[in-house]
């Protein structure tokens, strides 16, 4: 199975059965299988979620897309999870960031730091 096989409520459908939650622990292995293999539109669509869960499968995912294109109103919207009020939420955005820094270690440079890297 893959996300593309599955669409719209099917798709969210699968992510909330599997998501961990109500409990300690999300499914975080999901959550970033969900981020790696979703297409743009299904991401950008989890973002605008109102079930935390899939938010948070779409903001890890905006760390791909951004590797992927480089746009900025993507780096914008992962910007503004990093200081969501939900704390789910701001670690979705911590594990977007280490996905870029994981598949794209020259986006994570840091332009006027020493190295050009993040300290």
């Amino acid at each position: 199975m893959t996300f593309a096989d599955l669409d719209g409520d099917g798709l969210w459908s699968y992510l909330t059965e599997r998501s961990g939650l109500p409990g300690p622990r999300a499914n975080l292995a999901l959550m970033l299988e969900f981020a790696r293999g979703a297409d743009n539109d299904d991401i950008l669509q989890a973002v605008e979620s109102e079930d935390e869960y899939i938010r948070c499968c779409g903001i890890v995912g905006l760390g791909f897309i951004l590797v992927r294109s480089r746009d900025e109103a993507v780096l914008v919207s992962l910007t503004e999870a990093t200081t969501s009020a939900l704390w789910r939420a701001r670690e979705a955005a911590a594990m977007a960031v280490q996905a870029i820094g994981d598949t794209d270690p020259e986006l994570s440079a840091v332009p006027g730091k020493p190295g050009g890297r993040c300290a």
